[in-house]
């Protein structure tokens, strides 16, 4: 089979547990955009620190990990984008997860005029952001209120993002970062330790999206990396968007203006920073080690925009499913709620799950786009999915996971069935 050749041929042993099958075409969910009308594109920043102490999310133990401080400030970056009468509003916010995604969205589009579907929700996954909680008393006072402030906050910054659509053009640029490490170290004994582990798998890509005014002005920087964004320990108790939100600013930074920089977690379900640390102490006048790693992903994301090159954007798609896949201890299967996005030669898969570094090496191996962008913790949380190997390994992410071995492979030939669909569209 050609798409299996193909994987196999890009990713090797990594494809033993990543057989494709092209599913029957059904363009069902599928909006396609007039072929050839303007894109157009509007963005809006909004900055999202809590001004109170509250629960941090990440750990196990929310109720008593409450901040202490501030680090760094966290955002929420919307992006709209629109062909036609297909509009499609991407946010990019940092927080740990949106647990109950589709609330937000349901509330979020009924005030600004969309569908549901329209807006994809994504969190950068920071370890040292506030947990959303519709509960007043769990996990903190203060995080209901702060998540019923969010909810307004985003309204906003999606209001103001279609507000601001004019014609826009695209640029994608890669590079490389070995920021992110496989965090699944062997051991003598054949046990897997929570250790960083250069030799395993990992994926090294930091792919690039430029969005500028048709004119040539930069608007925005949206960009996918495969790390997880915790490179703080649970007895950290300072708020800061960590890897992926330090990288942000250090773009913006860069960038100058009003340029945004919105961070997309990639397949990072086993992929931790290289260093994994206590707190922000250090000697003084030196950076410390979160910071280094973030201003180091961001100097890698500005090497991807030195080189990035046009891409055409005469067609724009967007598709939605919701797969279902087997659970390890239940009979009811668990549905995983995926986007699929299209605007020219570029694709977009977005799921609520942590995938293995190896599920995302797979899809973007076999996507038919050119550039695929993987992001993941959007929508809501689906929890670990593990490649199917790493089942016979045992593990954190296999003892978390709430899917069976195989779950993995259908949920890539479930994508990259989504992906081609859309390609036909183009």
């Amino acid at each position: 089979m050609r798409v299996r050749g193909r994987l196999v041929a890009a990713t090797g042993a990594l494809c033993a547990v990543m057989t494709l099958a092209a599913p029957a075409a059904d363009l069902t969910g599928v909006s396609q955009g007039i072929p050839h009308a303007a894109l157009r594109v509007g963005v809006a920043r909004i900055d999202i620190t809590p001004d109170r102490p509250l629960a941090l999310e990440g750990y196990l133990d929310p109720e008593t990990r409450i901040s202490e401080g501030v680090h760094d400030r966290l955002y929420a970056r919307a992006i709209a984008f629109a062909s036609g009468t297909r509009r499609l509003v991407i946010v990019s916010a940092d927080v740990s997860s949106f647990a109950f995604g589709p609330h937000l969205q349901r509330l979020i589009s009924e005030r600004v005029g969309l569908q549901p579907d329209d807006i994809l929700l994504c969190a950068t996954h920071t370890h040292s952001g506030p947990v959303l909680s519709l509960n007043p008393d769990y996990p903190h006072p203060a995080n209901a209120p702060y998540t019923a402030a969010l909810t307004a906050q985003l309204v906003d910054a999606v209001g103001r993002a279609l507000g601001s659509m004019a014609p826009a053009r695209m640029a994608v640029g890669r590079s490389t970062s070995r920021v992110g490490v496989s965090r699944r170290s062997i051991l003598p004994d054949g046990r897997v330790e929570m250790a960083p582990n250069p030799s395993g798998v990992a994926d090294p890509e930091v792919l690039v999206l430029r969005v500028e005014r048709a004119r040539g002005e930069p608007i925005a920087v949206l960009f996918s990396y495969a790390c997880h964004s915790r490179s703080l320990r649970s007895p950290n108790r300072l708020i800061s968007g960590d890897v992926l939100g330090i990288a942000e600013q250090h773009v913006e930074r860069h960038l100058g203006g009003s340029v945004l920089a919105a961070a997309f977690a990639g397949a990072s379900g086993d992929v931790d920073p290289e260093r994994v640390v206590d707190g922000f102490d250090g000697p003084k006048g030196q950076v410390s080690e979160t910071e280094r790693l973030g201003q180091s992903l961001g100097d890698s994301v500005l090497e991807a925009l030195r080189g990035s090159t046009p891409v055409p954007t005469a067609a724009f798609a967007v598709s939605t499913s919701d797969i279902a896949l087997e659970r390890r201890q239940s009979p009811a299967l668990r549905r995983v709620r995926v986007l699929t996005a299209a605007i020219g030669d570029v694709g977009l898969v977005a799921t609520e799950c942590e995938v293995s570094a190896e599920i995302g090496i797979a899809i973007k191996a076999a996507s038919p786009f050119t550039h695929t962008f993987v992001a993941t913790v959007c929508h809501g949380w689906g929890g670990y999915l593990p490649a199917t190997r790493q089942y016979r390994e045992g593990g954190y992410e296999v003892e978390r996971s709430p899917y069976a071995p195989g779950a993995a492979e259908h949920l890539v030939e479930e994508v990259v069935g989504m992906l081609r669909r859309l390609s036909r569209t183009r």
